[in-house]
Formats: C-alpha cells, sequence, structure tokens
C-alpha cells in the first residue's frame, strides 16, 4: 500500500474521525457537491532515505484539509484526525508527527478549513 492508502486507513481505523466523516476522506480534492465535514488528504514532499542494501524508511510529508461548513466544525474534526495520527503506528506507518496547523476559510465557497501537514515514515519494501 502506498503512504497515502495507509494514512487513509489509519483515519478510517479512528471511531472518533469516522463518527465525524463516516468515509468522506478524499485524495487530492473534494468531490463535486461534497457532504460535510470531510477531508483531503495529499503528498507534499518524499525525501527517501535509501539503505546499503535496499529501500528502507520513506520519511514524506502529508497534508490533510479538514472542511466543515463551520469553523467549530473543522476544528472539531481536526482535533480527531490530530489525536488519531499524531505518533501513530501501525501497519506501514512507522511514525507519524504533527509538524503544523492551520485554520483557514475560503470566502469563495463560505467553508472552513484546518489544514494539518504530518510527517510520517512509511515503508518501502521493509518487513513489518
Amino acid at each position: 500500500m502506498n503512504a497515502e492508502g495507509a494514512i487513509r486507513a489509519a483515519i478510517l481505523a479512528s471511531a472518533p474521525v469516522t463518527a465525524l466523516v463516516g468515509t468522506r476522506v478524499y485524495p487530492m480534492m473534494l468531490p463535486q457537491a461534497p457532504t460535510f465535514p470531510a477531508i483531503v488528504y495529499q503528498r507534499i514532499s518524499t525525501v527517501p532515505d535509501m539503505l546499503v542494501e535496499g529501500p528502507g524508511f520513506a520519511p514524506i510529508r502529508i497534508q490533510l484539509s479538514m472542511w466543515a461548513s463551520t469553523f467549530d466544525g473543522a476544528r472539531t474534526l481536526a482535533d480527531a484526525v490530530v489525536t488519531a495520527l499524531h505518533g501513530y503506528h501501525g501497519g506501514e506507518l512507522r511514525l507519524s508527527r504533527l509538524i503544523n496547523l492551520l485554520d483557514d476559510y475560503e470566502p469563495d465557497t463560505k467553508l472552513f478549513r484546518v489544514i494539518a501537514d504530518f510527517r510520517v515514515h512509511h515503508t518501502q519494501g521493509v518487513a513489518a
């Protein structure tokens, strides 16, 4: 599974998060006419750390956008996601750390979002 799939799986494994969004966790962008709250995720960067014998841990930066129609809704979802992912390790994810959190408002859509950047260590061919 790629890093984005592993992050999505970790998010959906959190009961507090799924209580808020169900399965509304999307790559790159929201679908047309989405239901809120919802989460969008994307890879921001990858810095491979190749071991002498082959692939190893691949530190990546993943950005999650927690969208809602109210600020409180976006903040509540962000708090649940941060609680679920900060310090998370399991499956192909060796470690996940929050590195930045930003509140945002989109005047064109009148939607609120909280943007969370995580540094994630994902395995590339390393046995669990």
